[in-house]
């Protein structure tokens, strides 16, 4: 049943021949496979060894001591379980992923086969083992073949027919086809040599697939070189680094590597990670280990390679180090074995770390090693030079944009805008995130923040006091100040005493005629060695393209400012003698200067003599509640300007002693300035103006103010003289109520809109009894008094809408707009009862007959309304006096009649 009863009983010492041999073979492959981590190699070593072991069962087999039932045929079985491993070490070999399958699923087959064949109860126990055995080497074969004539692997083919040739021989002998041949020793030697030209054709294919490894690494290096020698301006190092670690893992077999790169100075190495146990990489990046892990490479030559990170034989000068404890720890973490360090050397120093990270223990050959040693210093040298392309790009970027920005500087003439310029031209160049403008006001000694980003967000200008900080030291010192590290420390050297701790600082002074005018300064708040002197000269270059773009653009911006003064001094003069009413006068100049100057709210407010107050009569701007507000004496700003007559100026109310006594009209106005509106010694009003900015009002811009106050003045006296005139011409010198002239323009005008709008409207004709008797009696000086009371209370007693006019003698009349009959009624005999009730006309006797008209109801036109409210007022006469008569209570055609 067993290989040994079909072919010529081997004898002892041949016998343990070929155990040598197999044994030889099996140790052989098994120490490449340690060396060269090849699943393949595995896989013979232990082919090869279960052959050994079949030697060993037969020569056991063959000595009576050994004789037992299980060893009868164990040789086949152990032959048959070789065979499965050699196909799939077939497969192994061109899919490096592929799995023991074969062994798996048909070495509990070929066992039962065997044990079957012991027990002889089957059809299957007559089939010898050594079937099965041929038909897994010939299908070995036929894999080698396939495989080796689309892969063209010479070797290959060699060892295919080495195992079809074995298959074949075995298939015979197992059916019997060679049991006639006569066992002789020559025999057995010819039936051992398929098994040889398999060793051989694994030799062959061994050697082969070294020369393929180096092809490949040769290929790979080719590759490498051609990526680290053709680097572009327009890829990143990470892509430069990434394609060149995929290369080196792909040349090399490594299933995982990580490259980092030291960008200079103390910057944190720059590391790129790639392969399965990338994880222990990225931890030992994580930790800080990396810096340390270059230190002890480059120490040590450039090269350390450790088999095993755990073991102990690892020379003391690593393991007596406490990082290294670490790095073993995460290595034990991550099933880490092999550890590879290799220095980045390029011309000046080292410029980073190769690390290689494998779960699998390997021994590198000397060829390997001097190949890590060149990798190290061709990346090295790449890295550098990519460097030196990235530098000298950046330096032609920088001076492109250097020329582009003073270019945009030079045809920019707001400092604004220009400030904003700077700040998006720059983020071309360097990381402004954190980025500040300064410019010094020496009248005022201080320090106004014209553009200041933090986190990449704009805040709003802001001002404060000259103190002892990092701008002001530069702007004493007109010299750049670099701060790469330490801030704290270098500050406190310094003696400066800055408002934020920050890691890195960088700024220059914007100098003007060899003063300082300002600083530009950028910032980190997270991260050290940030900036170097690069960032310091382009700075410095900018800071003097800025310096003569702000002087041109103040200069521009004065004469802008000169300019629109001017215009705004014209228009407001044309506002003042287009109109002499104080009202519309006020209300069109307050929207000229707040459409002309960037303040938020511009009030003005008139003051009331006889109530004491500050009747606001225009405002224009945001949060005006509207005009008619009235401010007491003394009160809020407005009011302490109208007690005392002098200038009040706020130039921040958070910095106020006492904010509340300010009171300004918008919630959150930061600057305020109240002048008074003066005419020769007499104050008219007040002028009042709001800023949402603190410190808005420059001295300049007081004096615009004060300009306009003065112009203001003028013309409201000029108003108020005018509208004094206007009110004695339309005014009754004796009565105090409209003349008759005024009371006729009145009435037509109230015609009109009354027939526009289709309302009515009514007249009141009054007419004083007995009036002629005071005359005679009392004399005209007593009938003047009698006038002048009966004017006095029509005019208190009538609505704000009515008129009252002196008609003519003794006769008065009141328009009233938007009344019907029955409401004039009313309305008129209540004035009727005021006069006849008055304790002086009552002495005096007189009372009042009072005739009314409505239009349209009574009449249509003026004349027609007027001599309607005549006849009612005679009728009320004719009927004794001291009554009220509506059109309503007689027919015209009686009107001659008691007339007469």
């Amino acid at each position: 049943m067993s290989e040994a009863t079909v072919l010529n009983p081997m004898d002892s010492q041949y016998g343990l021949v070929l155990l040598a041999g197999r044994t030889l073979l099996a140790v052989l492959f098994l120490y490449i496979y340690r060396r060269k981590q090849e699943r393949y190699l595995l896989f013979w070593a232990v082919g090869w060894t279960l052959l050994a072991l079949q030697s060993l069962a037969h020569l056991l087999g063959q000595m009576p001591e050994w004789s037992h039932p299980l060893l009868a045929g164990a040789d086949v079985l152990l032959l048959a379980l070789g065979t499965l491993v050699f196909l799939d070490s077939a497969r192994v070999f061109f899919v490096e992923a592929a799995q023991p399958a074969v062994t798996f699923f048909l070495a509990p087959f070929f066992v039962l086969w065997y044990y079957l064949q012991l027990r002889e109860q089957s059809a299957l126990a007559q089939v010898p083992l050594g079937v099965g055995c041929g038909a897994v080497l010939a299908a070995t074969g036929i894999v080698f073949w396939r495989e080796s004539r689309r892969r063209e692997v010479g070797g290959g083919r060699l060892l295919a027919a080495a195992f079809l040739i074995w298959g074949a021989e075995l298939l015979a002998s197992s059916l019997g086809y060679l049991s006639g041949v006569e066992r002789t020793w020559m025999a057995d030697f010819v039936s051992n040599v398929p098994r040889l030209l398999v060793a051989f054709g694994m030799v062959i294919v061994l050697y082969e697939e070294k020369e393929r490894a180096t092809e490949r690494q040769m290929l790979g290096l080719a590759g490498l070189n051609l990526i680290t020698s053709t680097t572009q301006a327009g890829s990143t190092m990470q892509e430069m680094l990434g394609h060149t670690l995929d290369r080196l893992l792909g040349a090399l077999r490594v299933p995982s590597g990580a490259i980092g790169v030291n960008l200079g100075g103390e910057a944190p190495l720059q590391c790129i990670h790639r392969g399965e146990a990338g994880a222990f990489l990225r931890e030992v990046e994580k930790v800080g280990l990396l810096p340390y892990l270059q230190r002890v490479v480059q120490r040590l030559g450039g090269l350390v390679v450790l088999p095993e990170v755990n073991n102990p034989a690892i020379p003391a000068a690593f393991t007596a180090e406490e990082e290294f404890g670490r790095v073993a720890r995460l290595a034990r973490a991550e099933s880490v074995r092999l550890l590879v360090g290799v220095t980045l050397r390029a011309k000046s120093a080292s410029t980073g770390l190769l690390l290689l990270a494998s779960p699998d223990s390997r021994r590198f050959t000397p060829a390997e090693l001097r190949l890590l040693l060149g990798l190290g210093g061709q990346i090295g040298l790449a890295v550098e030079n990519f460097q030196l392309m990235q530098q000298s790009a950046r330096r032609a970027e920088e001076l492109r944009l250097l020329n582009e920005i003073g270019r945009a500087l030079s045809s920019t003439r707001s400092v604004d805008d220009l400030l904003e310029r700077i700040h998006a031209e720059m983020q071309k160049v360097l990381d402004v995130s954190n980025f500040y403008i300064a410019l010094y006001d020496p009248r005022r000694e201080e320090v106004g923040f014209e553009l200041e980003v933090k986190d990449g967000q704009f805040l709003p200008k802001r001002r404060r006091k000259a103190r002892n900080g990092l701008t002001e030291y530069i702007l004493r010192r007109k010299e750049p100040l670099l701060i790469r590290e330490d801030f704290a420390g270098v500050t406190s050297r310094l003696g400066l005493e800055p408002a934020r701790t920050a890691k890195s600082f960088c700024a220059v002074p914007i100098l003007l005629h060899g003063e300082g005018a300002g600083v530009i300064g950028v910032v980190n708040y997270a991260q050290e060695n940030v900036f170097d002197q690069e960032h310091v000269e382009v700075l410095t270059i900018l800071a003097a393209q800025a310096a003569v773009a702000i002087e041109n653009a103040r200069l521009f911006g004065e004469e802008q400012r000169r300019a629109r003064q001017l215009a705004l001094l014209n228009n407001v003069s044309r506002k003042a003698i287009s109109t002499l009413n104080p009202e519309e006068m006020l209300a069109a100049i307050a929207a000229e200067i707040h459409s002309s100057l960037p303040y938020d709210h511009i009030g003005l407010g008139v003051l009331d003599y006889a109530t004491r107050e500050v009747v606001i009569q225009a405002e224009a701007g945001q949060g005006a509640p509207g005009a008619a507000r009235r401010v007491k004496l003394g009160e809020g700003c407005v009011g302490q300007v109208a007690m005392s007559g002098a200038l009040q100026q706020v130039d921040n109310l958070a910095e106020s002693a006492d904010p509340a006594q300010v009171q300004p009209v918008l919630a959150d106005a930061r600057s305020v300035v109240c002048l008074p509106i003066s005419y020769a010694d007499q104050l008219l009003g007040v002028l009042n103006v709001e800023s949402r900015k603190p410190h808005a009002f420059r001295e300049e811009d007081v004096l615009l103010l004060r300009t306009l106050a003065d112009q203001v003045a003028s013309a409201l006296h000029n108003a108020f003289v005018f509208q004094k005139a206007q009110e004695q011409a339309i005014t009754d010198g004796l009565t105090g109520v409209k003349t008759h002239r005024f009371f006729m323009e009145a009435l037509n005008g109230e015609w009109r809109r009354a027939t526009r709008v289709n309302r009515s409207f009514s007249l009141l004709l009054l007419d004083l009894d007995k009036f002629k008797f005071v005359n005679d009696y009392f004399g005209h000086l007593e009938g003047d008094t009698v006038l002048q009371r009966v004017g006095r209370i029509l005019d208190q007693n009538v609505r704000r809408s009515d008129v009252v006019s002196r008609y003519g003698g003794d006769e008065f009349v009141v328009l009233m707009p938007e009344t019907n009959a029955e409401q004039a009624y009313i309305l008129g005999d209540k004035l009727r009862l005021w006069l006849a009730n008055d304790p002086l006309l009552r002495e005096k006797k007189i009372t009042a007959s009072v005739g009314i008209a409505t239009y349209p109801q009574h009449a249509g036109t003026p004349q027609e309304l007027i001599q309607i409210a005549d006849a009612s007022m005679y009728l009320s006469k004719h009927q004794g006096g001291n009554m009220i008569v509506s059109a309503d209570h007689y027919k015209l055609s009686e009107q001659k009649q008691w007339q007469r």
